[in-house]
């Protein structure tokens, strides 16, 4: 039963690796894609093409998560911290792009990647694995 569990557990990583390789690529294509169309002005150029990349900056740290799993037998912490900055930084991104920056927003977005910071630094500390 265990080898089973072991086999069906390669499978799935292997399934998510491909899969997630595939969507990279994709994510890649589109963006070329979109900087032959020539119709977007520089700026909002720039704009997308940020966006679109702190996605796939976004959705690679979430599919190392993913992979941890099946790694370590464990989700590893870091990769899920380092996964909500990218997301966070994302965000602070677009928000700068748009315009729409208040202090409120801004000092919250501080503090939560303060946090997350912090929560980094410790979790690097103190690792299982260090």
């Amino acid at each position: 039963m265990h080898n089973l569990t072991g086999k069906l557990s390669k499978v799935i990583h292997t399934l998510l690796r491909v899969t997630m390789y595939l969507l990279i690529i994709f994510g890649i294509a589109l963006l070329v894609k979109e900087l032959d169309l020539g119709s977007l002005s520089f700026h909002v150029l720039v704009k997308e093409l940020t966006v679109r990349i702190l996605e796939l900056v976004v959705l690679y740290e979430l599919f190392k998560a993913v992979m941890s799993i099946f790694e370590h037998e464990r989700v590893k912490l870091i990769f899920l911290v380092d996964a909500s900055i990218s997301f966070i930084l994302r965000e602070l991104i677009i928000v700068i792009y748009s315009n729409k920056l208040t202090l409120e927003l801004s000092m919250s977005l501080a503090l939560i990647l303060l946090v997350l910071g912090l929560l980094r630094i410790g979790v690097v500390r103190f690792s299982p694995d260090s």
